[in-house]
């Protein structure tokens, strides 16, 4: 079992503040029903993209052009009962900085299919979007998504009221989880397809799933 998983086609951690432009990416990101994992982050182009406050990094001018396959499942073990998270996205899993110009073409379809065991951890958070699954503050401008999101949970618990509650999934369009302004010039062609079991949250939208 691997407890922090990091999956990205063309990157697999962006450190804090730095800049991508002009990257594109054409191989397909496949992680196989055999991964087992406590969290995960994957994306077309990144995984994962850090930035603090005040810093100008950014992705900018970039494309991926292929699919987002993510089947594997989650650890039924977690025992510091610590919040853990599931972030997909056609361009990044986890972004915290400026996102300009880019684009998950036709071909980028995410498709999540996995079962999500939660044994009480303080939060579980399934962020899944065809441009960015979980983006937090900064700016998005002139950014589409024309892939469609094949998603399919299935979702267990140890089966007290906490592990259901705090699970919560946010599908978007273009963002699963938006914690700020969602941009300027930002449009979602794509069309969503989710089928889950769970007795925890669903949060649904054709651009952001929480914005």
């Amino acid at each position: 079992t691997t407890r922090y998983l990091y999956a990205g086609a063309g990157i697999g951690y962006g450190a804090s503040g730095s800049n991508v432009s002009n990257v594109h990416n054409y191989g397909e990101l496949y992680i196989g029903e055999e991964a087992t994992c406590l969290s995960l982050i994957a994306g077309g182009l990144m995984a994962y993209q850090s930035g603090d406050t005040g810093e100008d990094g950014r992705i900018a001018d970039s494309t991926n052009n292929a699919p987002v396959n993510v089947f594997c499942k989650t650890a039924t073990e977690n025992p510091n009962k610590t919040g853990l998270y599931f972030r997909v996205g056609g361009i990044a899993g986890w972004n915290q900085i400026n996102v300009n110009n880019c684009k998950n073409l036709e071909k980028g379809k995410v498709t999540v299919k996995t079962s999500i065991f939660n044994n009480d951890a303080s939060t579980y958070n399934v962020c899944i979007g065809g441009l960015v699954g979980y983006k937090t503050v900064w700016y998005n401008n002139n950014c589409s998504n024309n892939a469609d999101l094949d998603l399919d949970f299935t979702v267990t618990t140890n089966d007290t009221w906490t592990a259901y509650d705090q699970i919560c999934l946010c599908v978007g369009g273009l963002f699963g989880w938006k914690g700020d302004r969602v941009g300027n010039n930002c449009v979602n062609n794509g069309n969503i397809s989710i089928g889950c079991t769970s007795s925890g949250r669903l949060i649904l939208g054709g651009i952001s799933g929480r914005a």
